[in-house]
C-alpha cells in the first residue's frame, strides 16, 4: 500500500473516531465471507460503520487523537474490525454479542463508550445495558431516583428509575459514568429536554452543597456532567421546570429551613 493511501486511511479513521460515541474493536478470525456480509448488514441497520483496518494504522489514528491510544494498542493483536457507533453507542455490543453466540468466533477485544474504556471480557454486561431508544422510552414515563440514605445511614450514590409504562412496573438500576458521589436531599427535575434531568444541591450527610449536575440519558450510556452551581449550598429544596429554566425554592442552607425567593439556574 502506498504511503499516501495509508495516510488517507489514518486520517479517515481518526475523523470517524472523533465523531463516534462508541468504538468496538473486534477479532473476526474464522468468520466466513457470508458471515462477514451478514455482520456488516446488521451494523448498517443500526447506523454503525464497520471497517477492517490494519493495527498499525489504527494505532496511528488513535495517536492523532490521544487519550486512550496506549490502552487500546495493547489489545490490537491479530485481525481487527472496528465498529463505530454514533446515535447509540451501545448498539454494536448487542450485535457483536448476537454473532458471538451464533458463530462462537467473533470476539470483542476492547471498546470505548463515551471515552470510557471497557475490556472485551465485559461484552455480555455491556450488551445488556439499555440503549438510547430504550432509555428514551423508559425515561418518558418513569420516576428517576438518585442517592439517599440506606437503613444504616450510609449516603448512597446509585441511580434508579421506575418504569411506569410497562406492566408490571419495576425499578431498574442504571449503569453510570463519572458518578458525583453520594447525595441526600438533592433536588431533581427535568431540563425541558426528554433525555436530561438536573440534580441541584443536596448534602453528603455532613455539609450542604451548591453544585449541580446534568444527567444525560441520550447517549445510550447514562452520563453525568457538571452544570453551573447554585447561588449557595441548599438541601431539601422544592424544584420544578417552568418551560424555560429550572426553579428551586426553599430548602435548608445550614441547620435552618428557609423559605427563600425562587432562584433560577441558567443552563445556557
Amino acid at each position: 500500500m502506498k504511503r499516501e493511501n495509508k495516510e488517507q486511511i489514518v486520517g479517515d479513521v481518526a475523523e470517524i473516531t472523533g465523531r463516534a460515541g462508541g468504538l468496538f474493536f473486534t477479532d473476526f478470525t474464522g468468520l466466513t465471507v457470508e458471515q462477514m456480509t451478514e455482520l456488516r448488514r446488521e451494523f448498517r441497520k443500526s447506523g454503525v460503520q464497520y471497517r477492517v483496518v490494519k493495527n498499525t494504522l489504527i494505532r496511528k489514528a488513535l495517536e492523532k487523537l490521544g487519550g486512550f491510544d496506549s490502552v487500546i494498542s495493547k489489545k490490537l493483536v491479530g485481525p481487527t474490525g472496528v465498529a463505530f457507533a454514533f446515535d447509540d453507542p451501545i448498539a454494536p455490543a448487542r450485535i457483536i454479542q448476537k454473532f458471538a453466540d451464533k458463530s462462537q468466533k467473533l470476539k470483542l477485544k476492547i471498546c470505548v463508550i463515551e471515552k470510557e474504556v471497557f475490556d472485551g471480557s465485559r461484552l455480555k454486561e455491556i450488551a445488556s445495558m439499555p440503549g438510547r431508544k430504550e432509555l428514551m422510552a423508559s425515561i418518558a414515563g418513569s420516576v428517576v431516583l438518585y442517592g439517599g440514605l440506606d437503613k444504616h445511614g450510609v449516603v448512597l450514590d446509585d441511580l434508579w428509575f421506575l418504569d411506569l409504562v410497562d406492566t408490571p412496573a419495576d425499578w431498574l438500576q442504571l449503569e453510570t459514568s463519572t458518578p458525583i458521589g453520594g447525595r441526600v436531599g438533592a433536588s431533581m427535575m427535568s431540563t425541558g429536554f426528554t433525555d436530561q434531568v438536573v440534580i441541584v444541591g443536596g448534602t453528603d450527610g455532613v455539609d450542604a452543597t451548591a453544585s449541580s449536575f446534568l444527567i444525560d440519558f441520550g447517549k445510550g450510556h447514562v452520563f453525568f456532567s457538571e452544570a453551573p452551581s447554585f447561588v449557595h449550598p441548599r438541601a431539601g429544596a422544592a424544584a420544578t421546570f417552568d418551560g424555560v429554566r429550572p426553579i428551586v425554592v426553599g430548602g435548608e442552607q445550614t441547620s435552618t429551613l428557609d423559605a427563600c425567593e425562587p432562584n433560577g439556574i441558567n443552563l445556557d
